[in-house]
């Protein structure tokens, strides 16, 4: 139904159809390519807009921003493969396994602060903070730390007080 409506279809001289298609099978020459990108497309300059306004300027703000201090980590959010839309966690088979919750940081960072593979620690930001379990892992890059999107991780096991975690600064955005 498409090829026959389409540019080529019916009322064109290609009169393209699966029939057609399937008496040339291997293919058929439409003649040379006509530029349509212009026409199709819908913001008000028509042309392809990768960076909008809004983009650069957050850029701007962003690349203003003090660096943080050595003793502070950029931390970043990742979504696990396992827990990727809130509904997955309704459903046993997708979040059974091992806990998925914990701070990545580079051994160099968990040395440099006297930290242990699981030990519990505390993550501040400018609103807020959490406490979790921490985790080695050298597909960090030293300096950054990250922590997945969980939406259902019981209060009781996230933000424990006891015993007194580590405090480990995060400057965000």
């Amino acid at each position: 139904m498409g090829l026959r409506g389409g540019r080529y279809g019916e009322g064109s001289p290609y009169d393209l159809s699966l029939k057609t298609l399937d008496q040339h099978p291997h293919g058929i020459d439409l003649g040379p390519l006509q530029p349509n990108l212009a026409a199709r497309l819908k913001t008000e300059s028509k042309t392809i807009e990768a960076a909008p306004a809004a983009l650069l300027a957050d850029l701007q703000r962003f690349a203003a921003q003090q660096p943080p201090s050595a003793a502070q980590l950029l931390l970043i959010g990742r979504r696990h493969v396992r827990s990727n839309n809130s509904w997955m966690h309704n459903f046993h088979r997708l979040v059974k396994g091992k806990p998925r919750h914990q701070l990545l940081m580079h051994p160099q960072d968990l040395a440099g602060r006297q930290l242990q593979d699981g030990q519990r620690v505390r993550v501040t930001s400018r609103v807020g903070s959490i406490e979790v379990e921490v985790m080695a892992s050298s597909d960090m890059m030293p300096g950054w730390s990250v922590f997945p999107m969980v939406s259902v991780m019981p209060v009781r096991e996230c933000c424990s007080t006891s015993p007194a975690p580590s405090s480990v600064p995060v400057p965000t955005t």
